[in-house]
Order: structure tokens, then C-alpha cells, then sequence
């Protein structure tokens, strides 16, 4: 059997392929589609969680395929790695691949298949041009993400919708039938290798009648096998083969024995040759039918898979393995038996020819031979730290553990310990490992000795010395230096004449002897050594990594004496002028000082610990402990009246502990204080203090009590409506004696609620059961939290808001992905000042920490406003929350889509659809222009943006929006004379009257009627850039392109436009009918205007016309212009410019009926105010004549306003005489000038007979 592995990015990703295998079962088209498919699984599932490699991906994987695969897995919800591995597979990023089977482009889509799939996206395809479009990689990448994304969902498994992609959804189907896939996507080895009778009679693939299936599994022989890791970035490949596989007497809560024997090779080095036995009786308390068949709850919906890094990636150990030139031989039979705790081992583990390369030399092979028995370890070892073969460590001898320890061991060393750093580190980088980068050592080691001792006698011979030597620790600053070693262990007798080094001049000393009787006498002394150099000393500097030590050192007097077996030490300590900060926390312990007074005799201790102004700290709040006693006797530790600072508030505690070292364990610990609500609030950040109102003092208790086995935790808290925080101001709580109460017991390592909860006096407001089980290795949750009341209390940092809620859910399951089931019921979520409102929701939960379906009755932001809401809801990781298949009821049509919240980054991700929208309320209700247009409105948009204020919003918005608006009309925005007002027209009085009267004309008012608005916007950077919007009418269309500013509400586009010349022809002057002409008769005005005329048009052959949509009316007789929008969105003078791109024919036209007509409505309209003016002077005057007798003077006044309109239709009359005289010179002086123009050759009577004419006709 081989088995492959590709990595394609220097991470564990690749391909499966199984061959020449004496047990292969799959033949044919089956086995080959499930390889593919494992190949897959492997690339996405079984490897992905060691990483993908992004950035090696965009160096390898072609670039101009990255943005296509990231905009359509996005589209799809598609793990964009996934689909780089789809393509990989399939094509190689090989646009215009086709296989054998007529299978096309990167993907690899059949053209069935991608016309199926096409109908269920928005790509407008025809059947006969499918195969075509497949080879363009941006249809065929989004035809085959929405592929996978389809059996994704109908699988529900990656596995099995990777193979259905390679063999098809009926074929799969068929698998899972006939059991040859499982429906849960397992593909597992054992169900294609042989089974004695034995076992498969005793298989079992369910559970009827309560059976269960059995921890007894199938034995597995391989003949030969191989593994092999491709590093197809660095060209090499790395495999381990073997033959002789053997798995047997498997039960998985007792036993496996495994053997085997093989190579592994690495790029074509050999480097280990392995020979393994192993007979393993220790193994977890696991049943199969619990791992097959959990217990845990279930939740119907799709759970987020997540994924665990590995703390190293395969391909890179290999890769320093082999660059480090390691090497060994490794030969095992051992069987295993007892517990993890206390193990029992028997046979061999021998490694040999063990070498590895230092500073570019590669050492002499080193072995190490270890055989168990029991309790016993023999053990012949020689290690080379140098090239040369003189500088070694031996170790030969035996080692007893148990209740009879022993030792008989021989250490013969010359080794110079920076040569041993160098050997460590060499080893540690072969495993990717660079912690030893920066140590480096001075001196060596010079000893030849033997101890043998069951801890009652002593017998010694040889010694151990180390001259002045020194390590340094660059990563910590860290220098150890004068080390040092003198012991003689001639003659039985362990003689330690000096041992120690030195920190910064604080020295550490080791002095003493150890007789043959095994009588110890040994003193060691520290004098303020400093306690950083202390943890590298003794190996433990990844504390470290963690935590900068600023200060701190230690003093130690302690004496060591009695027997090996009853070793009596007496310790003195002293820690002074600690100051760690811990990084992470950003949480600082000082301690002033602690001295610590110990005597261990046998199992007991006795003495006592004095603490000394110990605080934790942050950059707002702190916790001391002034003063603290703890008084420690063979039976029982006191701590007598000691208390601490919460900030400035004091809590006391005391207790007793009793027979701590023995099964009669008893606690009893108190602790009570008065702690103002403002120290309590010191420890919430400063920027969310203002949000939570506090005062006064409350009174805390605690009380642990209990064994060994069980211990009972009260905690008590009490507010009134002086003393108080207000994390959440709940209406019940107005008023009112608050208690916060809970009663914990834990017991082993299960911890139960009972009795807690919150209570406004004797009214429950919420209550707590349940409780937390294994809480020390896997804990499981078992809560139940009730609000049985609705309360009320405002959103955190909102003013003017309000939640009412109430309700109940059960959290069972792991503590960090907790299931939730119940229901919550929101009558009110509101706030005034963001006029927001959502009322009569309903949370129903069943799934991952929050996870399940909403309904409300209705919502509203602002202008824009919903009802009938539904959606899914779930939060994933506790930050991102997830509404699918939202739907609601808009403006009289429907959205629907689906939203992303980031909780820790405010990211906010919309994915919405509309139909069937009443347009005028809507353009209304989100930007305030009130009867904008009518029409039906349905639109799609897909953004994503960031931020909590308008401004951050808007400014990182990004995404597209695409909006349709049919059979409507322009009313307050998009009308003709919005467009011609342009600051070039109204500039020129005469083409400023010309546009004046448009309104009038009923053809001008049609023109605002459109059959259909489409337009496309993408947003970035605070702008929303106008790709597209296209106006289609039977009068009027336009294309409109630019940008819209959107904080300051300002845009600048340019807009193409064609009117109808049943228009052009009502505007006059503009509309150029024959102006030439007409203006030509007034002289100085009309040579200007004709030329500002000329103006006003350009070539349309510098103008894309073609963007224009036709008239809807199918009109072919019309005039193009272009319009240029530069400004503020809702002034008239920001529309800047005005031009005609082509000219019309209107010859056609009645264009003299229609001027006869406007000169008959003109002298009608006249007439109709001469005869409301003579009606109003009858009605004044037989007003008059009824009231004379009794308001002579007004009638007297009526009689002079009389007189006096009489006076002013008589002057009316001769200004109107008059102003015929004026009319008629004016002709006549224009009738001469025209006269000077004429040939003098023309006679005279001809002259004055065209003249006639002319004026006959004007």
C-alpha cells in the first residue's frame, strides 16, 4: 500500500493515493473517484488545520484567478482554500484545459452540469453558448464554487461532496445506499481490508434494542507499505516505508499490540532504520460506542467545524531533520502494563547510531540501550558532544524506582558544556525548535564516578569537577558565571567540597557530606540571588516568555540531615523586592517580602509564612494583602486575622485547614468586608466606567466549607437603593434591597449551584441550576438560567434605550462551545436617539453557544422600517454573530439575505435582496428625499464595512449595489428641467425664458414617465462610484457615471441623455428650431445668442452614444446631450454644464400649430383675467347699492376706487396704444435696415413689394 502526500505550499496539504495493495477491495471508476476525492479531503480536512500557507500560495497559485476565487467564495460562503485545491486538482490553474471526457477549464465542469448550475445563479448563459463561457475562468470559477457550495449543502460533509464534484451526485448517492461511503463522509481503511469470520460476524454497524458496539476491533495485517510527503516547493520528497504492519488484540479500553519494521528516508538519506514491538496494556477509559454514538447533544444544525494548528508542520521538521543531518536507529519490543500514574515497563528500546550535524561537522554515532524490568531500568549509553571522538558522556548502570529505590550508576564525562548547548540545539531546530539560539556556555565538565546506594548504604568511588565556568542567556540577559564543582566520592563517602555559581555577585552554595551509612549532613545558601537568573539556572526560562521579572531575589539557609530514606530539611527563605509583570494580563505582582519557615519531617511540615504588602495590580485597580500569617503544624494551617485591600476597601478572612496531609481533610475559611462600589469599579476599563452607575458600599460574604471530597461555597452579595452598581438598570431593582446569593458545592470534579440567583427583596428576578462536571480535564456544562419576569433595563452606553425580556435556556456540553436550548422573549429592544425600535421578538436557541431562529412583529431605524421578521441566528467563537435567511416585509414588497456582525472589531457584512418595493416610500424612508420618483423597486446589495459611528461606517464601506426601478416617474429628482438648468443656460437671459415655461408643455411633462431605472454602484473608501445607472423612457433616457461622495452629500457625474424631438421642439430657443433664423432679426442680442447657440453643442463622436438606452417608444427621431453634475446633491447650480450632441429633425413637426396654439392659450388666458376683473367691479358695485344706507363713507371710498380703476384701464389703454406705435417703428427701422441690404439694382416697386410681403406675413 502507498500512500501519497503532496505539499504544495511548504504546509501539509496534497493528495491520497492507494496502490498495489494486497487488500485494495475498490476497482475501477469507484476507486479511482474515491482517491480523487480522499486527495481532497486530505487537502482541505485532514490537513488543513496545520495551515495552507497563504502567502506561498500567492507566489505559487496565479494571481489573476486570486481576486475571482476570493469575490465567489465569498459570494457562495466557500472556504476560498478549498476552492484553490479544487482547481489545483483539477486543472492546475489551466484555463482552457479539457479532459478526455469533454470535462472544461479550471474546475473542470461537464456541460450539463454547468447549465444546471447556471440556473441557480444570476449569469444570463444560453444553452448553446455554455460551452464557450466555460473556458472563460471568471463564469467557470463561479459556476464551480456555486457547484461545491450546492453539494456542501446537501452533504453536509466535505468528504462526500468532494467525491459527488469527481463521480456525480447520483453515483454518490448510490454509494452511501450500498454503504461504501458512510453518511457521515468516513472513508475508514478497515472497511476495505479483510476480516476473519470471527469478526465480521461480531461487526456492528447500529444500535437496535440498546445494544452496543463493542471495544474489540479488527486485527490489521499490511504486507508492505509506504508514506511519502512531496515538498513540491522545494522539488524534494520525504517518505517513510515499512513492511510487516501489524495491529492485533485491539480493545480499545485495554490493549494493542503493534509491530512493524521500516525506513524512513529524506530526499534520499536514510535516516532511521526502525524495528517496533509494542505491547501497550495502558490505554484511555474510552468506549467505542461513545466515540460512534456521542451522548452529548446533538444539534440539527450545521456546526462550524473549528480547526487546531499543530504546534509544527510535518513538511518543516523534515526539512530540519534533514538539513541537520539527524540520525537514529531505533529498535523497540516493550510491553507496557499498570497505570499513566505508575507504569510498569518490560523489554528494550535500543537507539543507535545516533548523530547529528554541529556547527557543520557531523558528530560521531552516539547510542543509548535501555531495558526495563519492573520497577528496574538498566541503562549502557555513550553521547558524543564533539567531532572529536574523545570528548564523551558514558552512563552505564541501573536505576530502582518504587517504594524501594535504588541507584547503581557510572558517569564518566569530559564534555564542554557549550558544545552540549550546540548538540541540544541542533536537535531542538530538527523539531523547529529555536529556543537555544542565544545560550552559550564557558568550561566543561570533568567526572568519573560510581554510586551505589539503596538509600541505606553508600558506596562511592571517583569524582566530579568543574573548573570556573560561565552560561550566558541572551534572550533574558541573563549571565550565570563562576560555576563551579569539587566532590570526591573515593572511599564510600560523598564528600561535596564546594558546588554552586554565582548571579550577578549573589552567590549559591552547596557544601555537606553523605557517609556510607547513608548519614546526609548538607547545608545550601543563596544570598539575594537574583530570581531571574535563578529560573534559567534551573531550566525553567519559558516562565520568562510570559512574564518580565524586574525585581527580585532570594535568600536561602537551609540544612539537610538524617538518613537517604527520613531526610529532615529545615528551610529558611526570605523573597524580597519581587516586581513581575505579566504581559499578557498586563497585571503586576510586587511583594515587599515573605519569610517562609519551614521543617519537613517525613510527611509533615511545620513552620509558618509571613507575607509582607503583596499586590496585584493593573493600570487602574489593586488587590493587597498588607499583613497575612499562615501558621503550618504537622496536623493543621491556620491563617489568623489577616485581610486584604480591595483597592481601599477591606475584606478580613480567617480559617483553619485541618489534617491537610491525610484523607481527614477539613475547610473552613471566611471572608467578610464592606467594599465601595467605586474600588469594585476600578476594575473596569476607564472608557466604560461612565456607562454603569455606582455608589455607597456592599457587603460581601464568603464562606468555604468542607473535605477531602466536597467543599460548599457561599457567596453573598447585597445592594439597597443607596449602595449599588448598575451593570444593568433592571426596573424590578428600583427601589428595592438587591441580594446576589449562590451556594457552590463542588465535590471531586463536579460543582453545583443551588440557591442562587438574584432578588429584588423576596421577588426573584433571575435564578441559577444546574452545575459544571470533570471541571478538571474536560468540563461539561449543565446550567439552567431563568428570568421568569419581563425586566427592563437600557442598552449599555445608550441613552433613551431600553430591553424588556424575559425567558429561560438550558447551556449544556464543553464549557468553551456550549450547546443552548430555550427561548427568549424581547416585548421592547429600542433607543430614541438612534431612532431605533424592534418589538415583539422571539429567540428561539437550539445549537453552539447561540444558535437558532428570531420572528419580530416589527422594525424600524430611522426612516427605513420592516415587519414581519424572521431569521437564523448564530455566534460563532463568541465575536461574530451570523443572521441567515433573514426575510421581512418592506414598503409594501420583500428583502431577504443575510448579515455579520464582529463583535471585537465592529465588522459588519450585508447581504440583501428586494422586490416588489414601493420606491417613493423607500427612497424616502433611507435618504429623506420625499416624492423622489415612483415606481416598483427591487435591488440586491452586498457589502461589508467597519466601525460604530456614521462616519467609520461610511468611510469603510465597501461592496456593490444593483437596483431596478420599473414603470415609474420622475417627480422631485431626474425630471428635464432638473437637467437643463444648467449654470451655462441660465446664464443667458434668452435661453433662461426659454427653459422657463417647460413645465407648461404636456409633452415636457411625459418625459419624466420611464419603463425601467437599472444601475450598478460599487463602494469604497467612502464613496460609492456609479458604474452604471441607466434611465430607459418612451420621451427621455439617459446614462448617468461618477462618483457620490457620501459624508459631504456631494457627486460628480456626467450623464448622457437623449430626448425625443416631440420635445426637443416645445424648448424653443434650445431646442434650436431654426434659431438661426428667428434671432437672426435682433440685431446685436440675436449674432450673440446664435453664437452661444453653437455653443451648446458637441461633437458626439467624442461621446460614447452607444451607452445610451433607446427610447422605449421605438422612436428613431431624437437629440443626444450630456450634462455635467458637479456639487452639493441637492442644488440646482451644481449641475454645471448643458450640451446638445446631435441635432434632430423637426420639420416634421406642426411646429406652427403648435406656436398658434400657445399665442391662443396666451390670448384666452388674457381674456379670462379682463373678464374677472369686470365681474369684480359688478359684485363691488351692487355691493354698494345694498349697504348705501348704512356706510355712506365706504361707498363714497368704492365710488373713488372706481373712478380711479376706470382712470387706470384708460391709461392701460393708451400704454397699449402706444406700445402698438413703438411695435410698428420698431419694424419699420428693421424694414429699412433690411431695405440697405438689397441690390440698388432691384427696382424699387419689387423692393417695396417684399417688403409688403414680409409684413403681411409677420
Amino acid at each position: 500500500m502507498e500512500i501519497v502526500i503532496f505539499n504544495l505550499l511548504n504546509k501539509f496539504k496534497g493528495e491520497i493515493r492507494i496502490k498495489n495493495s494486497k487488500y485494495e477491495k475498490t476497482k475501477g471508476k469507484k476507486n479511482k473517484v474515491i482517491i480523487i476525492a480522499l486527495f481532497l479531503v486530505l487537502i482541505v480536512v485532514l490537513l488543513g488545520p496545520i495551515g495552507f500557507g497563504e502567502k506561498m500560495m500567492k507566489i505559487m497559485y496565479s494571481k489573476k484567478y486570486e481576486n475571482l476565487v476570493v469575490i465567489y467564495s465569498e459570494k457562495y460562503q466557500v472556504d476560498s482554500d478549498l476552492i484553490f485545491a479544487l482547481i489545483k486538482a483539477e486543472s492546475n490553474f489551466n484555463s482552457s484545459a479539457v479532459s478526455g471526457k469533454g470535462a472544461k477549464g479550471l474546475m473542470q465542469l461537464m456541460e450539463e452540469t454547468a447549465k444546471d448550475v447556471s440556473k441557480k445563479t444570476d449569469l444570463k448563459i444560453e444553452p448553446d453558448e455554455i460551452g464557450e463561457k466555460l473556458l472563460q475562468a471568471d463564469v467557470n470559477i463561479e459556476l464551480g464554487t456555486k457547484y461545491i457550495s450546492i453539494l456542501l449543502e446537501k452533504y453536509n460533509n466535505t468528504a462526500i461532496a468532494l467525491t459527488a464534484y469527481n463521480a456525480g451526485i447520483g453515483t454518490v448517492d448510490n454509494w452511501i445506499e450500498k454503504g461504501v461511503i458512510k453518511k457521515d463522509g468516513e472513508f475508514l481503511f478497515e472497511d476495505y481490508l479483510p476480516q476473519t469470520k470471527e469478526q465480521k460476524a461480531s461487526s456492528m454497524t447500529s444500535l437496535p434494542y440498546g445494544l452496543k458496539l463493542s471495544n474489540r476491533l479488527p486485527n490489521v495485517k499490511i504486507k508492505d507499505y509506504k508514506l511519502t510527503f512531496v515538498d513540491a516547493l522545494n522539488d524534494k520528497s520525504y517518505f517513510v516505508k515499512g513492511e510487516k504492519f501489524k495491529v492485533a488484540d485491539f480493545v480499545l479500553d485495554k490493549k494493542i499490540k503493534l509491530s512493524t519494521i521500516g525506513q524512513v528516508v529524506l530526499d534520499n538519506n536514510i535516516v532511521s532504520n526502525f524495528d517496533l514491538k509494542i505491547n501497550n496494556k495502558i490505554m484511555p477509559n474510552v468506549q467505542l460506542d461513545d466515540l460512534v454514538f456521542p451522548k452529548a447533544v446533538k444539534v440539527e444544525e450545521e456546526q462550524e467545524k473549528t480547526t487546531v494548528k499543530m504546534p509544527f508542520d510535518i513538511i518543516d521538521v523534515f526539512n530540519s531533520i534533514n538539513e541537520n543531518g539527524l540520525h537514529a536507529d531505533v529498535t523497540t519490543n516493550v510491553k507496557t502494563s499498570g497505570t499513566l500514574k505508575s507504569p510498569n515497563l518490560k523489554g528494550v528500546i535500543d537507539v543507535n547510531a545516533l548523530t547529528v550535524t554541529v556547527n557543520g561537522k557531523k558528530l560521531p554515532e552516539s547510542y543509548a540501550n535501555l531495558k526495563f524490568k519492573g520497577n528496574k531500568t538498566d541503562i549502557d549509553s555513550i553521547f558524543f558532544t564533539s567531532d572529536d571522538e574523545n570528548e564523551k558522556t558514558q552512563i552505564i548502570g541501573n536505576i530502582h524506582s518504587g517504594k524501594n529505590p535504588a541507584i547503581d550508576l557510572t558517569l564518566r564525562s569530559n564534555a564542554k558544556f557549550n558544545n552540549m548547548i550546540r548538540l541540544i540545539d541542533s536537535i531542538a531546530k530538527s523539531f523547529d525548535r529555536n529556543d537555544f539560539d542565544t545560550l552559550s556556555a564557558k568550561g566543561g565538565i570533568d567526572a568519573d564516578f560510581n554510586i551505589n546506594s539503596d538509600m541505606k548504604k553508600v558506596s562511592s568511588t571517583g569524582y566530579l569537577k568543574i573548573n570556573p565556568s560561565s552560561l550566558t542567556y541572551g534572550l533574558y540577559n541573563v549571565v550565570i558565571d563562576n560555576i563551579t564543582a569539587d566532590i570526591d566520592l573515593m572511599n564510600n563517602n560523598i564528600d561535596i567540597k564546594k558546588a554552586g555559581f554565582s548571579i550577578l555577585g549573589h552567590p549559591l552554595k552547596l557544601s555537606g557530606t553523605i557517609e556510607n551509612n547513608s548519614n546526609t549532613d548538607l547545608k545550601l545558601t543563596a544570598d539575594k540571588l537574583p530570581i531571574k537568573g535563578l529560573l534559567v539556572a534551573f531550566g525553567q526560562a519559558a516562565i520568562l516568555k510570559d512574564n518580565d521579572i524586574k525585581n527580585g531575589t532570594l535568600s536561602l539557609n537551609t540544612i539537610i540531615k538524617g538518613k537517604l530514606k527520613e531526610l529532615k530539611p529545615e528551610i529558611i527563605a526570605n523573597v524580597n523586592t519581587l516586581d513581575i509583570l505579566n504581559k499578557p494580563a498586563d497585571v503586576r505582582l510586587l511583594l515587599s517580602d515573605a519569610v517562609i519557615k519551614l521543617i519537613c519531617e517525613a510527611k509533615t511540615f511545620s513552620g509558618d509564612i509571613d507575607v509582607n504588602s503583596l499586590v496585584l495590580k493593573n493600570a487602574t485597580a489593586s488587590i493587597t494583602a498588607p499583613k497575612t500569617k499562615i501558621v503550618m503544624d504537622s496536623k493543621d494551617i491556620n491563617i489568623k486575622n489577616s485581610y486584604i485591600l480591595v483597592n481601599n476597601s477591606r475584606v478580613d478572612f480567617s480559617g483553619l485547614v485541618k489534617n491537610y496531609l491525610n484523607d481527614k481533610l477539613n475547610i473552613n475559611i471566611s471572608a467578610k468586608g464592606n467594599v465601595a462600589s467605586a474600588d469594585i469599579m476600578a476594575f473596569v476599563p476607564s472608557d466604560l466606567r461612565a456607562m454603569f452607575p455606582y455608589a455607597g458600599k456592599l457587603p460581601i460574604e464568603l464562606v468555604v466549607k468542607g473535605d477531602s471530597k466536597i467543599q460548599d461555597i457561599c457567596f453573598k452579595l447585597t445592594a439597597n437603593p443607596t449602595n449599588y452598581i448598575k451593570f444593568a438598570d433592571i426596573d424590578l431593582l428600583k427601589n428595592k434591597t438587591t441580594k446576589l446569593h449562590t451556594d457552590i458545592r463542588l465535590a471531586g470534579d463536579t460543582l453545583s449551584f443551588t440557591d442562587s440567583g438574584l432578588w429584588a427583596g423576596s421577588q426573584s428576578i433571575a435564578t441559577l441550576e444546574g452545575g459544571i462536571s470533570k471541571l478538571y480535564s474536560n468540563p461539561k456544562l449543565n446550567l439552567i438560567i431563568s428570568v421568569p419576569h419581563q425586566i427592563s433595563f437600557p442598552i449599555w452606553g445608550l441613552n433613551n434605550s431600553n430591553i424588556s425580556v424575559k425567558g429561560d435556556a438550558a447551556i449544556v456540553g464543553d464549557m468553551l462551545n456550549p450547546q443552548v436550548k430555550g427561548a427568549l422573549n424581547f416585548s421592547d429592544i429600542s433607543s430614541k436617539d438612534l431612532d431605533f425600535e424592534l418589538k415583539d421578538m422571539t429567540a428561539n436557541l437550539n445549537g453552539d453557544i447561540l444558535n437558532g431562529s428570531a420572528n419580530a412583529k416589527k422594525f424600524k431605524f430611522g426612516g427605513l422600517e420592516a415587519s414581519d421578521i424572521s431569521s437564523k441566528i448564530s455566534l460563532k467563537n463568541y465575536n461574530n454573530l451570523y443572521l441567515s435567511d433573514l426575510s421581512a416585509t418592506s414598503f409594501g414588497g420583500k428583502v431577504n439575505g443575510k448579515i455579520s456582525y464582529g463583535i471585537s472589531d465592529s465588522s459588519i457584512g450585508v447581504e440583501m435582496n428586494g422586490s416588489g418595493i414601493n420606491s417613493t416610500d423607500a427612497i424616502n424612508g433611507a435618504i429623506g428625499i420625499k416624492n423622489a420618483l415612483t415606481g416598483t423597486l427591487g435591488f440586491g446589495a452586498k457589502l461589508v464595512m467597519q466601525g460604530v459611528t456614521d462616519r467609520e461606517i461610511m468611510n469603510s464601506m465597501k461592496g456593490n449595489v444593483n437596483f431596478t426601478i420599473d414603470d415609474g416617474r420622475f417627480m422631485g429628482i431626474g425630471r428635464l428641467e432638473n437637467l437643463v438648468t444648467a449654470q451655462n443656460i441660465a446664464s443667458n437671459s434668452i435661453l433662461k425664458a426659454a427653459i422657463s415655461s417647460l413645465s407648461t408643455f404636456s409633452t415636457v411633462q411625459e418625459s419624466d414617465k420611464f419603463k425601467n431605472i437599472t444601475g450598478n454602484i460599487t463602494l469604497a473608501n467612502g464613496n460609492a462610484n456609479i458604474t452604471s445607472i441607466k434611465v430607459a423612457g418612451p420621451l427621455m433616457s439617459y446614462y448617468v457615471k461618477g462618483t457620490y461622495y457620501l459624508l459631504p452629500n456631494s457627486a460628480t457625474l456626467t450623464i448622457l441623455g437623449r430626448l425625443d424631438s416631440k420635445v426637443v421642439s416645445c424648448m424653443g430657443v434650445l431646442g434650436e428650431l431654426s434659431a438661426d433664423k428667428l434671432l437672426s432679426y435682433i440685431p446685436k442680442f440675436g449674432a450673440m445668442t446664435s453664437k452661444f447657440l453653437k455653443q451648446l453643442t458637441a461633437d458626439p463622436a467624442n461621446e460614447n452614444t452607444e451607452l445610451i438606452p433607446a427610447l422605449t417608444n421605438g422612436s428613431t427621431n431624437y437629440k443626444d446631450f450630456k450634462v455635467i453634475f458637479n456639487g452639493p446633491v441637492e442644488s440646482s447650480s451644481s449641475v454645471r454644464n448643458f450640451k446638445w450632441l446631435s441635432t434632430c429633425d423637426t420639420t416634421q413637426m406642426n411646429v406652427k400649430k403648435d406656436l398658434e396654439n400657445a399665442k391662443e392659450a396666451v390670448k384666452n388666458n388674457i381674456n379670462n383675467r379682463v373678464e374677472n376683473a369686470k365681474n369684480t367691479a359688478q359684485n363691488v358695485k351692487n355691493n354698494v347699492n345694498t349697504i348705501v344706507d348704512n356706510q355712506k363713507a365706504k361707498v363714497e371710498t368704492a365710488k373713488k376706487d372706481f373712478a380711479q380703476t376706470k382712470a387706470d384701464l384708460e391709461k392701460a389703454k393708451e400704454n397699449r396704444a402706444q406700445s402698438q406705435e413703438n411695435l410698428k417703428n420698431l419694424f419699420n427701422n428693421a424694414l429699412k435696415n433690411s431695405q440697405h441690404k438689397v441690390n440698388t439694382s432691384t427696382p424699387k416697386e419689387a423692393t417695396t413689394s417684399t417688403s409688403a410681403e414680409a409684413t403681411t406675413k409677420e
